[in-house]
């Protein structure tokens, strides 16, 4: 393997440096552009889009990419799921090597995985001697570390998008982006939202932004990011009376929690009802605000919108139900994956040539040493991925094609 150390900054140097780059910046309503790396600005047209959770954010023709602990108390490593092989592998080209030192290349990657182009990037997990600072990994598309950096720490990692170039976050409410082949991270804007907001999807490429609102803490409202990362507010809502379930295809979904009512809102604001065919399921209690469904969660896929619901003093109790976009009829999804003690809908992490992809539960034994030294087995699962066909998801058929596992 080539190893090709990229020349390091000095993280104090570099601390000072977006001090200076902050101050300068406090008293302008424009983004400043980085000094040392291209103004992502500069560029019109940008095509928006947002990691999404889970496989998808590192995902390929030919597989994904994971972090896995695959040694008993051991540090996370970074693994290929190799869909032509249909087998998990570690990112790991060094002969006899049992990942667990700084020798690997996949040892302790970051457990934020982003793909750009023709590079992997890993971020997370703090230095050794400084937890201000977190790595910055880059890879081949062969998968072999081409070089770390350490960036600054307090990323919300879990908000991170892309305009296929750079890396955008927010840090204590301040928009910024990362340009991964320096490592410099650059401040658009101050005071960009309260670090309680996150971006959740695009509405004809523009990134849309939850959150609860700070003057009115009953109130979320889900703002829209402007070419000139400006916001506009786009649908304030109350969070005991409507559930979001996602956005796709330009629109908003969400649920109206006390009817069951399913509904949709596109770019220019008109709302309208797709279906009413979960009403049936709500019941309330006004006295004291108890409805029967405590959660609701969606995603588009092909022609349905599918709505996840936790339905308390039923037989249904977690249920993936399936609604046809053209006829409002929904239809639940039979099949399951057990974990945490009870049946979950089975989830969907993406569409792809082969089938869908989707993981089940394995129930695993764990021993762990407690802090008084001594041993303690438990009961734990793990977590696999596979392949199903729709027609089969949909006809409740568990006809999965599962992708062989590391072994613990």
């Amino acid at each position: 393997m080539v190893f090709v150390q990229m020349k390091e900054v000095n993280p104090m140097k570099r601390f000072f440096a977006a001090l200076a780059l902050a101050v300068l910046l406090s008293g302008c309503a424009q983004p400043a552009p980085a000094s040392s790396a291209a103004s992502p600005q500069a560029q019109p047209a940008k095509e928006w889009s947002v990691f999404p959770l889970g496989p998808a954010s590192a995902l390929t023709e030919q597989g994904f990419y994971s972090t896995d602990v695959i040694v008993e108390d051991g540090a996370s490593v970074l693994t290929f799921y190799d869909f032509d092989q249909m087998a998990q592998r570690v990112v790991c080209d060094v002969p006899d090597c049992s990942h667990d030192s700084d020798a690997c290349p996949a040892w302790k990657a970051g457990s934020h995985l982003f793909l750009l182009g023709d590079t992997l990037l890993s971020l997370g997990g703090p230095t050794d001697d400084d937890y201000d600072y977190i790595y910055l990994r880059r890879y081949d598309t062969d998968g072999h570390l081409v070089g770390t950096r350490t960036v600054l720490a307090g990323w919300e990692l879990a908000g991170t998008f892309t305009d296929g170039q750079f890396l955008y976050g927010c840090i204590d409410g301040d928009l910024l982006y990362l340009d991964p082949d320096s490592g410099l991270e650059t401040v658009i804007r101050r005071k960009f939202l309260p670090s309680s907001y996150s971006p959740i999807g695009t509405i004809e490429n523009q990134i849309m932004w939850n959150g609860t609102d700070p003057e009115q803490p009953t109130q979320q409202v889900l703002y829209r990011m402007e070419d000139d990362f400006s916001l506009t507010e786009f649908f304030r809502y109350d969070p005991s009376e409507v559930n979001l379930l996602c956005i796709d295809h330009d629109h908003l979904y969400w649920a109206d929690m006390a009817t069951g009512e399913i509904k949709s809102t596109d770019a220019d604001g008109q709302t309208q009802t797709l279906s009413t065919a979960l009403s049936q399921y709500i019941f309330t209690r006004p006295e004291d605000g108890w409805c029967s469904v405590q959660s609701w969660s969606g995603q588009v896929l092909g022609e349905k919108l599918l709505v996840d619901v936790l339905i308390e003093q039923t037989d249904l109790a977690s249920t993936c139900f399936a609604i046809n976009f053209s006829t409002g009829e929904a239809t639940i999804c039979t099949l399951t994956d057990y974990w945490n003690g009870y049946a979950h809908p089975v989830a969907i992490w993406a569409e792809t040539d082969r089938g869908l992809l989707v993981s089940q539960h394995e129930p695993v034994m764990r021993t762990t040493m407690g802090q008084d030294g001594c041993f303690a087995t438990f009961e734990s699962s793990r977590t696999l991925y596979g392949f199903i066909d729709a027609e089969d998801f949909f006809a409740g058929r568990p006809e999965y094609r599962m992708i062989s596992s590391i072994s613990i």
